[in-house]
């Protein structure tokens, strides 16, 4: 567990310094037999995006590059091919997309989330975070509500516009992640305090109009999380990340109760999955529980392997169906899904 939460502490203490790097990446994608992906970087500024980028679903990845500027990549979902760079975020996070398409990008170093359509290479919106630092988000498809977390609090943006209304809880020492579910509850994960070096895991929920959170007890107890990790509804439960592990666990949240529901082991390697994607391609208003998953690699501490995407099959996970392998240091992943 020390060793868990001090490869925490080093993850943040990164994202601090990315704005001491200078320059800029960019390039083009050769298709590999095996369905990978590799970017040849180029010189360049200024977001971009394929013309045909906005006619099919895409993934975007915020990357953390140990030489150049940190920006957003996007990638074409079928073919796993580069297709744009957003450029607007100084130190761009923890992503996440709502059921139109949208994409949000937390920016840790200036206060803001910037909010994209689908395929665009220019903000439709900016959201401020005066004073905090937005790490993480969430977007619920009931409401169009949005929640940004940052390690002090929670904020929530009504109908992702506005100023926020913001939560807090005397349980949590550090917000890591969230997401809502198909009803409109928000799940947060984070850490607790303690009076020691050693953190401890927590979820809680926020229930749809609700004004305070309630924590959720895990079961059985080898299921909780040792790094906290993505937050996401798969269309059928909460599945709830373990950085430090690599896995998607599913819970079935029943009141103040989560139960273990099965594991997706994403494995790619030495790296830390922080953030995973779960797209529902299904139309209606009910999807089944969602067929794949996606999830970035972040490789702490090495310059030289960048990290990789990788795809499985969900829930099963194991060995990854295609990698990615192109993005530079990838650390956030969203899924934007074309509606038509």
């Amino acid at each position: 567990m020390l060793r868990s939460f001090a490869l925490a502490a080093l993850l943040f203490s990164f994202a601090g310094a990315a704005v001491a790097l200078t320059g800029c990446g960019n390039g083009v994608a050769t298709q590999l037999p095996s369905g990978t992906a590799i970017r040849v970087h180029e010189s360049s500024s200024g977001s971009w995006m394929d013309p045909t980028a906005k006619a099919e679903n895409l993934i975007y990845v915020s990357t953390f590059p140990y030489q150049g500027k940190s920006v957003v990549e996007v990638y074409s979902w079928a073919k796993r091919e580069y297709v744009g760079m957003l450029t607007d975020a100084v130190n761009p996070r923890f992503l996440c997309s709502d059921k139109a398409g949208n994409v949000f990008v937390t920016d840790y170093d200036t206060s803001q989330i910037f909010e994209y359509a689908h395929g665009g290479t220019s903000p439709i919106a900016i959201l401020k975070d005066e004073g905090h630092s937005p790490r993480a988000c969430g977007s619920d498809g009931v409401t169009g509500d949005l929640a940004v977390v940052d390690a002090d609090d929670i904020a929530i943006y009504r109908n992702a516009s506005g100023d926020p209304t913001r939560y807090t809880d005397v349980h949590f020492a550090k917000y890591r992640f969230c997401g809502y579910d198909d009803k409109g509850n928000l799940l947060v994960d984070g850490t607790k305090p303690s009076e020691h070096e050693v953190q401890h895991f927590i979820l809680a929920e926020l229930p749809k109009g609700g004004k305070s959170l309630t924590e959720i007890s895990l079961e059985p107890l080898n299921f909780i999380p040792n790094e906290p990790g993505s937050v996401q509804w798969d269309g059928k439960y909460m599945a709830v990340g373990d950085a430090w592990n690599n896995t998607a666990n599913q819970f079935k949240i029943t009141g103040s109760t989560g139960s273990h529901q099965g594991t997706a082991h994403l494995d790619l390697g030495e790296g830390l999955v922080q953030q995973f994607w779960i797209p529902k391609f299904g139309n209606g208003t009910r999807n089944p529980q969602a067929s794949q998953i996606v999830a970035a690699q972040f490789l702490v501490g090495s310059r030289h392997d960048p990290g990789d995407i990788g795809f499985w099959d969900y829930p099963n996970g194991g060995v990854p169906k295609h990698l990615l392998v192109s993005p530079d240091h990838p650390d956030g992943i969203t899924v934007s899904i074309l509606r038509k």
